[in-house]
């Protein structure tokens, strides 16, 4: 019984440093545990660059918080099912660029402003932000995002970074606004990390501004210029930050 209370003890001190609480559904291995402690303490030091756009220092920092959840992950199998919760006003470019909120969510937001989820659900969001830091710091190469969680690297090439572009569009091309009220929060966190890649490849590649481009989902508007579909982005954000405002006004006035 002593062996466990160390290890619950553990991970409550791992998660409790980085604004968070987790509730732990078995006993997990006191060395994976400390791994956890880490990745959340060098993903939320990572988080504080990307915020403050500092995105050359923050992608290796995000790849060394990749490293120690992989690291726990091989000395607990389980550790990714931990719950967790993080309090209000940690993990800003997380919640500001929407990262885990995609659409196959690996994270929730609760009315109380706690971002709620399990370990392996915040590792998902993290391996997101750290191809979008690797690609605005200029790395050679990037991870790519997606289905797997040791996300394979590529080259930092026009065909990997159209593959990007063309993956963080398509679902922001196919938005009908207004959309129902539930869905403007989606067409902001969506709309903003669309908005941040797209501005960076445009400048990267100032010929994809006027030359055709593919990335639409909107069967109406398949072929495109780059400026277009960066205009499309930036009048959705538009209306929908608005929008998004006020229904966060009136759930507030409504608020006991």
């Amino acid at each position: 019984m002593r062996s466990v209370l160390k290890l619950k003890a553990a991970v409550w001190l791992a998660i409790t440093l980085c604004g968070a609480t987790v509730g732990m559904a078995q006993d997990v291995n006191a060395r994976a545990a400390e791994d956890i402690k880490a990745f959340f303490s060098k993903f939320e030091e990572a988080d504080k660059l990307f915020d403050q756009k500092k995105f050359a220092e923050a992608a290796p920092a995000l790849a060394a918080s990749h490293e120690l959840y992989l690291r726990a992950e091989r000395r607990d199998s389980e550790i990714g099912r931990l719950n967790m919760s993080i309090a209000p006003g940690k993990f800003l470019a997380l919640r500001h660029y929407g990262y885990g909120f995609g659409s196959n969510a690996s994270l929730n937001e609760a009315p109380t402003g706690n971002i709620e989820g399990s370990a392996a659900g915040l590792h998902a969001a993290m391996t997101h932000m750290w191809q979008d830091a690797a690609i605005l710091g200029g790395a050679d190469k990037f991870p790519l995002a997606g289905a797997f969680s040791d996300p394979s690297l590529v080259e930092m090439s026009e065909e990997n970074l159209n593959t990007v572009v063309r993956t963080l569009y398509g679902p922001v091309s196919i938005f009908k606004l207004p959309v129902p009220d539930n869905e403007w929060r989606d067409v902001v966190l969506w709309s903003r990390r669309a908005r941040l890649i797209m501005e960076f490849a445009l400048q990267k590649y100032p010929e994809w501004k006027t030359g055709t481009r593919e990335w639409s989902q909107d069967n109406n508007k398949l072929q495109h210029t780059g400026n277009e579909a960066l205009e499309d982005v930036k009048a959705k954000l538009a209306e929908a930050e608005t929008e998004y405002a006020k229904l966060a006004s009136d759930f507030k006035k409504a608020a006991p």
